[in-house]
């Protein structure tokens, strides 16, 4: 738990703002080959989702649900950018670490994809960022703790937008569903950290920081 506290602590920590370099060396030290494989592992991860969300979007239109196709097409274009810089910080250090074998993506109804959406969500949250933030620390590769802190807060963006539409019963859900069909906005991803947003933010990226413009239109998937 304390070893929990610590990594929640640190992400919150360069969020605010406070240099790499600084957090870093308060850190016990690492070992790079397994940060490396660790970060590989977080490719492999958001490669997955992002399979696994293009495919719920594909069973959400074909049941009629557009709004919530939307939605996952717009969390596949996330976890998209989180995959991206995962695999750029891999190219950079050098280090050859090979992608591990694919996971076909099991496809259930609508609602028993958003159910299983969370559940991934929540594991990523709570337990899979946590850890390899962990063995991130001390290792001479600081852009690894940048993109992987990225992709964690965003993975807390994706679990709200998609929290509440699961919860409701059964009974509710084709009411929900054919809700966010008539009122869903549209979604936006910042092509630098993965951020998605319902609008462009006015000052700046609330994850990354860097100026709006680098926010992405994601297009509606075709009817």
């Amino acid at each position: 738990m304390r070893s929990r506290r610590r990594v929640l602590r640190h992400g919150a920590t360069l969020a605010a703002g406070v240099p790499l370099a600084v957090w870093l060396r308060s850190t016990r030290a690492g070992d790079r080959a397994d940060a490396l494989a660790a970060l590989a592992e977080a490719r492999d991860r958001e490669l997955t989702m992002h399979e696994h969300y293009v495919a719920y979007a594909g069973r959400a239109g074909a049941e009629g649900y557009r709004g919530i196709a939307y939605l996952f097409f717009a969390l596949a274009a996330s976890e998209r950018v989180h995959a991206q810089n995962h695999a750029r910080v891999l190219a950079a250090s050098g280090a050859e670490v090979p992608r591990a074998a694919r996971i076909a993506p099991r496809v259930g109804t609508t609602r028993e994809n958003l159910l299983a959406a969370v559940r991934n969500e929540i594991h990523d949250i709570d337990q899979s960022y946590p850890s390899i933030l962990r063995r991130l620390e001390g290792a001479d590769v600081p852009e690894a703790v940048t993109v992987t802190t990225w992709a964690w807060q965003s993975e807390r963006q994706h679990r709200g937008l998609i929290d509440a539409i699961r919860k409701w019963s059964d009974a509710f859900f084709e009411t929900v569903a054919r809700t966010i069909d008539a009122k869903t906005g549209r979604y936006y991803v910042c092509a630098n950290c993965g951020s998605i947003l319902n609008r462009i933010p006015a000052d700046a990226c609330p994850i990354c920081r860097l100026a709006p413009d680098r926010y992405r239109l994601i297009d509606p998937p075709p009817a």
